[in-house]
């Protein structure tokens, strides 16, 4: 890096831009030699650029500015979403401000942990969708020495937040290649400035002194500390490196679980979720199999169909527990209706057929229904026929039962665990209408 002129105390900051009062009073705070400029143009006027430090671009300063070699000699921290020319990885790369994300997602990358806490405690939204993204450009004219990929890479790497789908960060910093100087671009605007121009600085005085000499309260240094000050300074280290370590762990544990999670709920939307998100085959391949999951011997009726036989019940099940018992069992359902009278009607159409073939009566109709599935949560939902409890009542008194699949889900979820199986079959055995099984071991 370029030895820098004067005697000034250092760091030696440039302020470009109109920072809120009390932002510009905690950075002159901060920092004990501080000059300010509305523009890049404005303090390259006030001061030579081997005489500072470090530059902070307050949000919305515009680059309309030539002086690009200015930027080259400091470490630069920006919060503008139009300032679109900071130096990048390397000499003759820009970071530049390409576009807005679509999405309303963003991803926190692994950060040390002040970082983190910073940064989940900035944010206080989760939506990222119109946030800027952020690049890299290369000037095709100037001879380069390192790769765009690798490049692009230190930009990802560096990321505090970055768009899940497309990689891009929203807000970076890295170290450039060639001078070790930092840059630090930050243009989305829920960033706490102060506190993030001081966390970053602390970051970067750990590897450039000259720039940065005790830098922050120099009685936290440990050349100015008593004992007991440094044993407690040591102390607290140490419990932090344990907590840094444990919160790493805890945050790779989460990632692993909600990996699983992922998949596991992916594998319940095509299996057991089915029985209240779908309906025609789907739905009655899930209730065929919720059956067989309660210990009955399950019979696909349209499997068995020959050449012209009518149309028969979806389902025929055998209750291991009672060797004459068999019931049919017609499952439906439904986008707007929670269930319907002529459903009611086929089944008993069904039953008669099933008397003609056998020479006695099913045991039991059963009528599965699925109903108001373009209201996406269950609990919106209305229980089959809550409007016509006249239709429950007929049905029952011919030993017909309706099957909402919202509680056989949640039967099939909760009670297969603590529950006798054998008396959940009882219950369906001996229950007329509406059907609700209640847990007795709770």
């Amino acid at each position: 890096m370029p030895i820098l002129k004067g005697s000034r105390p250092r760091p030696r900051v440039g302020l470009i831009g109109n920072f809120e009062e009390k932002v510009f009073h905690a950075l002159k705070t901060l920092f004990p030699t501080v000059w300010t400029g509305e523009s890049l143009d404005h303090l390259c006027n006030v001061v030579s650029p081997n005489e500072i430090d470090i530059i902070i671009i307050a949000p919305n300063v515009p680059n309309q500015s030539d002086q690009k070699d200015f930027l080259k000699h400091a470490h630069l921290i920006s919060f503008s979403d139009s300032f679109d020319c900071l130096p990048g990885p390397s000499d003759g790369s820009y970071t530049v401000i390409e576009g807005i994300s679509l999405t309303e997602e963003y991803t926190i990358p692994d950060q040390p942990l002040g970082f983190f806490n910073l940064l989940e405690n900035s944010i206080s939204t989760e939506n990222a969708k119109g946030w800027p993204l952020i690049f890299v450009e290369i000037d095709i004219r100037h001879k380069q020495c390192y790769s765009y990929a690798l490049q692009k890479d230190l930009l990802v790497k560096g990321a505090l937040l970055y768009d899940p789908h497309t990689g891009h960060p929203f807000a970076t910093k890295f170290i450039r290649l060639d001078s070790h100087l930092g840059v630090a671009c930050l243009p989305c605007h829920f960033f706490d400035i102060v506190s993030w121009v001081e966390i970053i600085c602390l970051e970067w005085a750990i590897g450039d002194q000259e720039r940065f000499p005790n830098f922050g309260d120099w009685t936290k240094n440990l050349e100015w500390m008593t004992h007991e000050e440094e044993s407690l300074k040591l102390e607290i280290d140490g419990i932090t490196d344990e907590l840094e370590r444990k919160t790493f762990e805890y945050k790779k544990r989460i990632a692993e679980l909600s990996t699983n999670l992922l998949e596991t709920s992916l594998l319940i939307n095509k299996g057991k979720r089915r029985l209240i998100t779908a309906q025609g085959d789907e739905l009655l391949e899930e209730t065929a199999r919720s059956f067989k999951e309660l210990g009955y011997h399950v019979r696909v009726m349209d499997i068995e169909i020959k050449g012209d036989s009518p149309k028969k019940e979806d389902l025929r099940i055998q209750d291991p527990d009672e060797r004459d018992w068999e019931a049919i069992v017609e499952v439906r359902g439904h986008t707007k209706s929670s269930g319907q009278t002529s459903d009611l009607n086929r089944l008993s159409r069904f039953a008669r057929l099933y008397q003609t073939e056998t020479g006695h009566s099913p045991s039991k109709l059963i009528y599965v229904v699925n109903g108001q599935i373009e209201l996406q949560s269950p609990r919106q939902r209305q229980e089959p026929f809550s409007s016509a409890p006249d239709d429950i009542s007929v049905f029952g008194e011919h030993d017909g039962l309706i099957i909402w699949t919202v509680n056989l889900f949640k039967i099939l979820k909760n009670s297969l665990i603590k529950a006798n199986i054998q008396e959940i079959r009882k219950s369906i055995r001996e229950s007329k209408g509406i059907w609700h099984f209640k847990d007795q071991s709770t």
